[in-house]
């Protein structure tokens, strides 16, 4: 009976069939696997000093992302009292009168006689456009010009197109030029 105990497969870490050993000497055979990796000794340090790398900063950089989020959305919210500042700076130097001028320079209707003919021939503008483009010219020279420009840009788009063209503005203080585009007077 003996006999059969010791026949019979151990089952241990390796497997069934297998036979786990234990080292008699465990110290020798760390040295002996050490001698074995001798030669990836650099890589195996780069590798062990890299994972504790990666844990360090996997358990500090939510609290600097957080940081890093939190400058960011300082940065994007707009401060009330500051732009409040720079809107009445930007005012003080803009007299109504001032106003009205560079907005009548920006919003200057192109009314030669050329232009009134080729809204007046233009396929593209309905009859009935064209008969409200006649009574306004009729009414513009009775009214103020603050009325004038009212009573223009009720016209229809087709209409100011023609009448309100692209045109570049230049103010004296500046250097650079303004492109105004039709469609963005018309908007105005």
């Amino acid at each position: 009976m003996h006999n059969e105990k010791n026949k019979t497969p151990r089952k241990g870490p390796m497997g069934p069939n297998m036979n786990g050993e234990k080292a008699k000497n465990f110290k020798s055979a760390v040295v002996r696997l050490l001698k074995e990796l001798k030669g990836f000794q650099i890589l195996i340090s780069a590798s062990l000093i890299l994972a504790a790398l990666g844990a360090i900063l996997s358990i500090l950089a939510p609290d600097h992302l957080s940081n890093l989020v939190n400058k960011i959305s300082e940065g994007l919210v707009i401060n009330k009292n500051n732009m409040e500042i720079v809107t009445e700076k930007v005012m003080s130097n803009m007299s109504e009168e001032k106003l009205n001028k560079i907005i009548t320079k920006i919003l200057s209707f192109d009314m030669s006689s050329e232009t009134i003919q080729k809204v007046m021939i233009s396929d593209d503008i309905s009859i009935e456009d064209k008969e409200l483009f006649q009574k306004v010219l009729k009414e513009l020279p009775t009214m103020e010009k603050n009325d004038q420009l009212k009573k223009m840009s009720d016209l229809p788009n087709s209409i100011l197109n023609i009448i309100l063209p692209t045109s570049t503005y230049k103010e004296n203080n500046f250097d650079t030029e303004i492109l105004v585009l039709s469609e963005d007077k018309q908007q105005f």
